[in-house]
């Protein structure tokens, strides 16, 4: 046992022990670390990774199984209309860019920024490739009449004047439309972008042991809109375990 070099915050932070017998996983067990306010155990990738063999196929399988039942990110869903399980994130391999740490729900700041604003662009190249086509029911709309939801584009208030992103596509012989932004924070933003919280812990010492110890805890917290209640709440849980930790232990 030792102490770690660094507390920086870690990119990807993940301990993974594997028990390997001719070619094939006897025994997995992983820990992912930075997702919450304790290491986080994977079981259902483990179930997943339990008597195959390790390829990148199979820990993707193993990683997919992991992901379902995650919350929904508002971001992605509130933006581009589609249902978030049709949603491929790939996120953390090295050969992507360098994006900042995910320190204090960073990651929602940063690369969720640009999950907005590529959602944005993609969307208006679908209503674009519309109402510039004679044969679709949106020709010659505009973003202002129109409304996205489950996957397709309608005149608002009249679901059945539309059609869907696949049926848009399908038309203009494309399999896909891509959108590529490059976001950047506000060099002149005038609101503030940071959540704040007050924690007021009460702390009971043991006269004779000396041992101190939480007797109750009242926090209170402005976090702005919530983009995720269970990663929110992981976050806020995670703060008032680490200002018990400093109330309880840190030199004056």
């Amino acid at each position: 046992m030792r102490d770690r070099a660094s507390y920086a915050f870690a990119l990807v932070s993940v301990a993974a022990g594997l028990n390997i017998r001719d070619g094939v996983i006897q025994q997995a067990r992983l820990a992912m670390g930075g997702v919450a306010h304790k290491p986080w155990r994977a079981a259902k990738a483990e179930q997943v990774l339990n008597g195959q063999r390790p390829d990148e196929a199979t820990f993707r399988r193993a990683a997919e199984a992991e992901m379902q039942g995650a919350a929904a990110p508002n971001t992605i869903d509130s933006r581009s209309s589609w249902a978030v399980k049709r949603v491929k994130s790939e996120l953390g391999d090295s050969v992507l860019p360098k994006a900042s740490v995910h320190g204090g729900s960073g990651t929602t700041a940063s690369v969720g920024s640009a999950v907005h604003e590529a959602c944005l662009a993609a969307r208006a190249k679908l209503l674009t490739l519309a109402s510039n086509d004679s044969r679709s029911p949106l020709h010659g709309a505009t973003e202002a009449q129109v409304t996205f939801a489950d996957g397709r584009i309608f005149f608002t208030g009249e679901s059945s004047r539309g059609e869907s992103y696949s049926d848009i596509l399908r038309r203009n012989r494309l399999e896909s439309i891509e959108a590529t932004v490059d976001s950047k924070p506000d060099a002149d933003r005038k609101f503030s972008m940071h959540a704040f919280c007050a924690h007021f812990i009460e702390v009971r010492v043991d006269v004779d042991l000396g041992m101190p110890r939480v007797s109750r805890v009242v926090s209170v917290c402005g976090g702005g809109r919530i983009m995720n209640e269970q990663t929110a709440r992981s976050q806020l849980t995670g703060g008032i375990v680490a200002a018990s930790a400093w109330r309880c232990w840190k030199r004056r």
